[in-house]
């Protein structure tokens, strides 16, 4: 398989969502160590590059619970078997374009691995919601992790 002229022979798919860069560095770096392909979860209508204001849009849609459309740039998602799922946690849980992953797209008989990026909240406060989407989707969640740097990719395979 060729994903963005690397060729993996993986299984795996690493999906993640970020506003900032640091969740993006983070997908790219476990890429390199497990060799599985990359693909950013892009919503249609973009957060600000304004740290304030994609504060401001974030909280209007966890206040209103609105699930943000995703640009459908994520393809072939039933050939893997694994997928690891990269969000920031904001406010102790994912963004809200998480649970519209999971509203749109197939994730029955997967395996998905969590990953967060945040400096102060562990994944144990976000990994029950993507347990409970999962759920809902007929899929399986083992233990997430938290990203602070390359250090935190030492025990992920």
């Amino acid at each position: 398989m060729i994903h963005n002229n690397k060729k993996f022979s993986s299984s795996t798919l690493i999906l993640y969502f970020s506003v900032f860069g640091t969740t993006k560095t983070a997908a790219n770096k476990l890429s390199n160590k497990i060799k599985a392909p990359v693909i950013e979860i892009i919503p249609e209508k973009p957060y600000p590059k304004n740290y304030d204001l994609t504060v401001k849009m974030a909280r209007e849609q966890l206040n209103k619970q609105i699930h943000p459309k995703i640009k459908h740039n994520i393809k072939n998602i039933n050939i893997y078997d694994t997928i690891y799922i990269g969000y920031p946690t904001w406010w102790q849980q994912p963004p809200l374009i998480i649970h519209s992953l999971f509203d749109e797209f197939d994730f029955d008989g997967k395996a998905i691995i969590p990953f967060t990026t945040s400096m102060s909240t562990p994944i144990s406060e976000s990994q029950p919601i993507i347990n409970e989407l999962a759920e809902l989707n007929h899929a399986k969640v083992k233990t997430g992790f938290i990203y602070t740097g390359l250090d935190s990719l030492n025990n992920q395979s």
